[in-house]
C-alpha cells in the first residue's frame, strides 16, 4: 500500500513514487565509487526536504534560479504543500528565460 507522503513522480519516462521527506541525491550518487554500489544504501544518497532542494508551485522562476545558484543545485522539487507537483531544472530555466528575452526584444 503506498502511504499518503509517497507521490507518483515520472522522472525520464520512468515511474517512481517518492516520499516526499527525502530527496535523492544524484550529485551524492555520482560521489559513489562503483566498487562501492553494492554496500551503498538508498539511504546514504538521500537528503531531507526542505528550502534547499523544494520550492513552492507558484514561486517566480528567478526565486528558484537563485535558490539554485546559492545551493549549488540542477533541480528543485515543486511541492504544492506536502504534494510533489513535478521538478524544474536549471536547464528548464535558462531555456524559459532565453525565450523570455526574445520576447521583449520583439517587443511582444
Amino acid at each position: 500500500m503506498i502511504g499518503p507522503r509517497l507521490r507518483l513522480l515520472r522522472l525520464f519516462g520512468i515511474p517512481l513514487y517518492v516520499d516526499l521527506s527525502w530527496f535523492l541525491i544524484v550529485v551524492l550518487i555520482k560521489e559513489v565509487a562503483r566498487a562501492e554500489w553494492p554496500a551503498t544504501r538508498v539511504a546514504d544518497v538521500l537528503e531531507p526536504c526542505g528550502p534547499a532542494n523544494t520550492i513552492e508551485r507558484g514561486r517566480d522562476a528567478m526565486e528558484a534560479l537563485s535558490r539554485m545558484r546559492e545551493r549549488d543545485r540542477s533541480r528543485l522539487m515543486v511541492v504544492s504543500g506536502d504534494a510533489l507537483v513535478g521538478v524544474v531544472s536549471l536547464k528548464d530555466l535558462m531555456g524559459f528565460l532565453a525565450l523570455k528575452v526574445e520576447l521583449a526584444e520583439k517587443g511582444e
